[in-house]
């Protein structure tokens, strides 16, 4: 990497830094805040509506043309458009509360859009008729991205840390295969780190459903992109990569569903919310979430491009042991108070 890119991310990220704290200062004035409940991880009110910062930064490096010789047309207007969406409705959430319906009516839209111009995932023939399917699941995958990530924003730290390293291994991969589109991972890793040291225990802002609903689609369309270049990188290189937060947001959607519970209502049964009332420190968490990306998945999803053939089961490894992980620490189980922190 040349030290011009090195100083243009370095760039980004002291923007989104110093974003962030006139953003807080802003939605501290118009009293966007998160106010503590017995569902929550933390304890009294904070600012939220943070991730305002890096998809502002991030969208301004898609629109202006930065990217253009790296990202194709149809791309850039998939993740400004789908992005743009799911931040309004996040930032309505943030601000005002948004139901579930219009909220996910709004995700759908925007999965839409960017499946419409991106394309949707191969399915091979033999399996189910493709010329539907792929664009249907696709779309599935999206929404339950922007969802996943919304779900498993609930201590200081852990969605940024998270996108941060994804985009980095990301970046990696897509570098080795001699895709271009890894400086958009690397410029949105570089936007996200700028907002970290505000979100880091005890974080001063929270990015909210504003910064995790358009993490949640930007990553996911980024994935799907590279999926139509012809690389090695394949939906298991992707499943690999995600896998902390898709294993945990799923086991848990599903137990509970399993239980009767309502799958949309605010609780505090995920792996990492478990975790973080055992150890009663948000940084342990988040902590155990990067090491498992920095010495497991990252590496793991790497190894599928090295030994494509062997992708799927490196990935069906993985995933059941993440899986089984979940359900040993009690991914949707109820548990007693919250120790706040």
């Amino acid at each position: 990497m040349s030290l011009s890119v090195l100083a243009s991310l370095t760039v980004l990220a002291l923007a989104s830094f110093l974003l962030t704290g006139v953003i807080r200062r802003l939605l501290l004035h118009f009293q966007v805040l998160d106010v503590a409940t017995g569902r929550s991880s933390h304890s009294g009110i904070q600012v939220r509506g943070g991730g305002l910062s890096f998809l502002l930064i991030f969208l301004v490096v898609i629109a202006s043309g930065l990217l253009d010789p790296w990202l194709t047309a149809n791309v850039r207007l998939a993740l400004m458009g789908g992005g743009a969406l799911v931040a309004g409705a996040g930032f309505w959430d943030d601000a005002r509360q948004l139901a579930v319906l219009p909220r996910l009516v709004v995700q759908l839209v925007a999965a839409g859009w960017v499946v419409f111009m991106v394309g949707g995932v191969a399915i091979p023939e033999w399996i189910l008729a493709p010329s539907l399917t792929g664009e249907v699941l696709a779309v599935v995958i999206l929404v339950w991205m922007i969802n996943a990530f919304n779900f498993m924003d609930g201590i200081d730290g852990i969605a940024a840390t998270e996108a941060i390293l994804v985009a980095v291994f990301a970046a990696v991969i897509l570098y080795q295969c001699g895709d271009p589109a890894y400086l958009a991972w690397m410029c949105l890793g570089a936007a996200v780190l700028g907002f970290l040291p505000w979100n880091l225990p005890r974080a001063r802002i929270f990015m909210g459903d504003t910064g995790s609903c358009f993490l949640g689609l930007t990553i996911g369309t980024l994935a799907l992109a590279s999926l139509h270049g012809g690389s090695p990188v394949s939906l298991w290189t992707w499943g690999i990569l995600m896998g902390a937060f898709l294993v945990d947001a799923t086991v848990t959607l599903v137990r509970r569903i399993i239980r009767g519970e309502t799958w949309h209502q605010a609780h505090r049964s995920h792996a990492y919310q478990h975790l973080s009332r055992k150890w009663g420190s948000h940084g342990r968490v988040t902590s155990l979430y990067a090491l498992v990306n920095l010495l497991v998945l990252g590496p793991a999803a790497y190894w599928t491009i090295v030994v494509p053939r062997d992708a799927a089961a490196i990935a069906m490894v993985v995933l059941l042991t993440l899986v089984l992980a979940a359900l040993r620490i009690g991914a949707g189980l109820p548990d007693g108070p919250m120790r706040k922190v």
